[in-house]
């Protein structure tokens, strides 16, 4: 069995390396990867589940089984295309930010009657404090019960000190919003 000790590497590095290391691997080896971030075990728990890997945990730990081989076929890289929005501040325009407030709010409300919804709705930056602003929360909400998936960037929520306020598989990271949006078919951009 390989091992891989991420521990005390910062997000999104920590994917990426446990990533490459399962492309040197054969199929059915091992892959122990070590990691001490909640975050950083979120995101593997989130590729591995894409991928469709087998692996087992231990805390916050992995036994990854390559069972096929992962690459330019895989879930990951070959997602269908889709479409996503991308939200990187807590108002939609650029002069006017009560007014921007107004327009975001509209436009969540929008998101959910539209007849082509974004896929996920990825939030860095200060967008990531759109959930806990109250006025918010009901929106959001209703952006989930429609299907939506919510993916703020952990290293956002870490830096504003909110990471605890968002459930674990709601945390992205920098590698995964490039990804998306490399992939994705038309992009919404706030």
């Amino acid at each position: 069995m390989k091992k891989l000790d991420a521990r005390d590497i910062p997000c999104p590095k920590p994917l990426i390396l446990t990533r490459q290391a399962l492309s040197k691997l054969q199929v059915n080896e091992q892959l122990e990867v070590l990691i001490n971030d909640k975050l950083a075990f979120a995101n593997i728990t989130d590729f591995l589940k894409d991928t469709g890997l087998e692996y087992t945990t231990n805390e916050l730990n992995f036994v990854i089984t390559k069972t096929k081989e992962i690459g330019k076929n895989s879930a990951v890289d070959g997602q269908d295309k889709n479409i996503i929005a991308i939200i990187d501040k807590q108002y939609m325009g650029h002069d006017n930010k009560d007014l921007g407030e107004l327009l975001l709010k509209a436009f969540f409300g929008a998101l959910v009657s539209a007849s082509k919804k974004p896929q996920t709705v990825y939030f860095y930056n200060d967008g990531v404090l759109l959930n806990s602003n109250r006025a918010y929360k009901k929106l959001l909400n209703e952006l989930r019960e429609a299907g939506i998936i919510l993916k703020f960037c952990g290293a956002c929520l870490k830096f504003y000190e909110i990471e605890d306020t968002i459930g674990e598989t709601e945390h992205t990271n920098m590698l995964s919003i490039i990804e998306a949006q490399a992939n994705a078919s038309s992009i919404i951009r706030i």
